[in-house]
């Protein structure tokens, strides 16, 4: 696989992270501690391949605690970190379960949209 095409692969988890946290690339940036949000932009758009720094930054912000990085990089294994995923499942389960009739097929509806 030729650089182009990992830099496309990339730049399409970086917008499944966007799509799933409903932030904004500008917002992205600011939480990897950016002053200007070109560098994201560049990288989703393929303009300029993500550096170590972007590696570093992603690493050490919020998005680590929720995101799994070995994922970001490859494509490997689930976007969510595995005891994020487990405590995303036990809250599904919980509202689930505390939903009734009309409430729990919305839910339902809305968690299939976001997924």
């Amino acid at each position: 696989m030729n650089k182009e095409n990992k830099n496309a692969e990339i730049s399409a988890r970086i917008a499944e992270i966007l799509q799933y946290t409903g932030d904004t690339r500008n917002g992205f940036a600011v939480k990897l501690g950016y002053e200007r949000a070109q560098t994201v932009y560049d990288v989703m758009n393929m303009k300029s391949a993500p550096s170590y720094d972007f590696f570093r930054r992603f690493s050490t912000s919020e998005y680590s605690d929720t995101i799994d990085l070995k994922w970001l990089l490859s494509g490997e294994g689930s976007m969510l970190r595995d005891d994020h995923q487990i405590q995303s499942e036990s809250l599904q389960s919980t509202v689930q379960q505390e939903l009734s009739g009309e409430a729990a097929a919305y839910y339902r509806l809305y968690e299939k949209k976001r997924c």
